[in-house]
């Protein structure tokens, strides 16, 4: 679901939450002011984006990158199981292949934080490991061994980042509007000033205003 951030200090971002496992990143997003004055989000844009990134949304609902590629796997597995078992068959890892992806998720991802390290994640252990393994089986063999978590560190820290810099960036918004109110409430009264200077001449007469 794509959820709408406070605009109080002009922020233009969105939240979007994959339905499949609640992960959540923020996306920049336009808004559009309702006739009631309220602001709606402009989730088309945020989606379009999204699933730029390895997001999908598939009738009205949103996945992260990760589970996506387990729909696909499942979907996948599932189509080969229809074609026959011979062709089922070859679609499983072989016992090789099983003992490396065990060996290389022992390296890559974390038990404790329940996520990958840096930026690996279940297609990059795929394909480190090569000779058509699929991350379908990476994903499978990652939930039942490892943890149910398929984002990484690299997307966590981007995602603190990002919060801490939206709170900079608000912090600095209320400062800009507070300077210009003063820039603001000082040109006023320079222009009061002025006025004030004009009558003053006007009422000395022409002597005065050529001094």
């Amino acid at each position: 679901m794509i959820q709408p951030l406070d605009r109080s200090f002009g922020g233009s971002q969105a939240v979007a939450t994959c339905d499949d496992c609640g992960h959540s990143q923020y996306e920049r997003a336009d808004y559009e002011r309702l006739s009631s004055g309220a602001w709606q989000v402009n989730e088309g844009q945020v989606i379009h984006r999204l699933t730029k990134s390895g997001w999908s949304n598939v009738k009205g609902k949103l996945r992260c990158m990760a589970c996506e590629l387990k729909r696909k796997a499942e979907l996948s597995e599932k189509g080969q199981k229809h074609m026959g078992d011979n062709v089922t068959e070859l679609r499983q890892p072989t016992r090789e292949q099983k003992r490396q992806i065990v060996e290389m998720l022992g390296e890559v991802y974390s038990v404790d934080n329940g996520r990958y390290k840096g930026c690996e994640s279940d297609v990059t252990v795929a394909e480190a490991i090569g000779g058509g393994c699929m991350f379908g089986w990476v994903a499978q063999v990652r939930e039942d061994l490892f943890g149910p978590d398929g984002r990484n560190e690299e997307a966590e820290t981007l995602l603190a980042d990002i919060r801490q810099w939206r709170e900079t960036a608000d912090a600095l918004s209320v400062q800009v509007h507070a300077s210009l109110k003063k820039f603001d409430e000082a040109r006023d009264k320079v222009l009061a000033l002025e006025k004030r200077l004009d009558v003053v001449l006007k009422a000395a007469g022409p002597r005065a205003r050529s001094a």
